[in-house]
């Protein structure tokens, strides 16, 4: 009789305590999965980071680029491709953190602004007379007024 007893109530002590031992189970897996989410949504979020990091040495390029093929002064110039380097090194951390998430759309994307930034080159994209017309119209004017 106490064997059947014993049996019986680790057969009950099962009954009661396994429910409880899942539940836990399956929270746990559930937390372990969100903690994977937060850290996925963190590695996102530094992506955009080093992204974003790019953008002011880009602007910069973009607003000094005018002033150096026309006036080829050494200061803007060199303030330039100082921007041109910055922008340069911050691309390609942003392109290796792309590259470290091995995902397909990004990889490609990646690709392509590897490529593009790297047969980069600064010109107008229209003949040099025109480009230089109106600033040649301004220094006459300003000779003008001056003498």
């Amino acid at each position: 009789m106490g064997l059947r007893t014993s049996a019986a109530m680790l057969l009950l002590f099962a009954l009661i305590t396994l429910p409880f031992a899942i539940a836990s189970a399956l929270l746990l897996q559930h937390r372990l999965g969100l903690l994977d989410t937060y850290d996925t949504m963190r590695a996102d979020v530094g992506l955009f980071d080093l992204g974003l990091e790019a953008v002011p040495p880009l602007n910069d390029m973009r607003d000094l680029a005018s002033a150096a093929i026309y006036t080829q002064e050494p200061g803007i110039v060199s303030r330039f491709e100082l921007s041109r380097s910055r922008a340069g090194s911050r691309l390609q951390a942003f392109l290796h953190g792309v590259r470290q998430r091995d995902t397909a759309g990004l990889r490609d994307q990646a690709r392509l602004l590897s490529e593009a930034w790297s047969d980069l080159t600064v010109k107008t994209g229209i003949p040099m007379e025109d480009v230089v017309g109106p600033f040649d119209n301004v220094n006459q004017i300003d000779r003008k007024s001056v003498v």
